[in-house]
């Protein structure tokens, strides 16, 4: 796995912090004065709904920055904790910020960091837009899939350190419609699942596949009058497109 960002760049020093799982990185509502960048390891970051209970907002993985999402206030707007061990180089941001004034390395990193955290939340906003379960699914998968390969990973063995409970609250759906969701693209030969792990068989069926927005209309080979998945390979169009593909790149590729 290939070095995100040195700890030591022209002169700017960064510290670094490990976590084991669990650990938390940061709270919501405490005081915003720093800055993440992920060197190994994967963050759930979550956030207090209207109901009271978090709500999932994103995961961050090798190559992202945790913070940028409260420079619109002085307070942090999500708790962030460790999936696994994990490891982050420390930033405080007015120092980020006078580095940017003395370096102009610094400053247009922290430019393309602020566009990629607004791509990213873009592409999260897509893969809720369809109805149909299985399709959320699959374009999820697909979005970690791209995130990995631009960090050097295999994009066909997706890594879920995340429980099947923390899919389904970043989902909007129920964690028991996740399990089922992905019985249903492996049984159709999309993919092969286990707990912490989903290896794409047939990525260019599901890219095929997760163009598909709504169910109702499609034909469901394996309906049951409680829940029907919303299309088989036989359905797939020639149409299909990558969802995520301009996600996170590594450090080293932007500084």
């Amino acid at each position: 796995m290939a070095s995100l960002i040195s700890t030591r760049s022209d002169g700017v020093v960064f510290s670094t912090r490990r976590l084991l799982p669990k650990g938390s990185l940061v709270r919501e509502g405490a005081r915003f004065d720093v800055l993440y960048f992920v060197l190994r390891g994967a963050f759930k970051s979550s956030r207090t709904g209207l109901d009271g209970y978090p709500q999932v907002q994103g995961f961050a993985f090798q190559g992202d920055v945790v913070g940028l999402g409260s420079l619109a206030d002085s307070q942090c707007s999500d708790t962030v904790v460790a999936l696994e061990d994990s490891l982050v180089a420390v930033l405080p941001f007015r120092g980020f910020v006078k580095a940017g004034r003395e370096f102009c390395e610094v400053a247009d990193l922290f430019y393309r960091l602020a566009g990629r955290e607004i791509q990213l939340r873009s592409d999260a906003l897509n893969i809720l837009v369809p109805a149909c379960s299985e399709v959320r699914v699959a374009r999820f998968l697909l979005h970690l899939s791209a995130r990995q390969a631009l960090v050097g990973e295999s994009p066909e063995r997706v890594r879920l350190p995340m429980s099947r409970r923390d899919i389904a609250s970043s989902l909007g759906i129920a964690p028991e419609t996740v399990s089922r969701a992905m019985g249903a693209l492996a049984g159709w030969g999309y993919i092969r699942a286990d707990r912490y792990e989903a290896e794409i068989s047939d990525m260019e069926g599901l890219r095929n596949f997760q163009v598909k927005s709504r169910g109702s209309s499609l034909h469901k080979p394996r309906a049951t009058e409680r829940e029907q998945p919303c299309g088989s390979p036989a359905e797939r169009g020639n149409d299909g497109i990558a969802v995520g593909t301009a996600n996170a790149m590594p450090l080293h590729s932007i500084q």
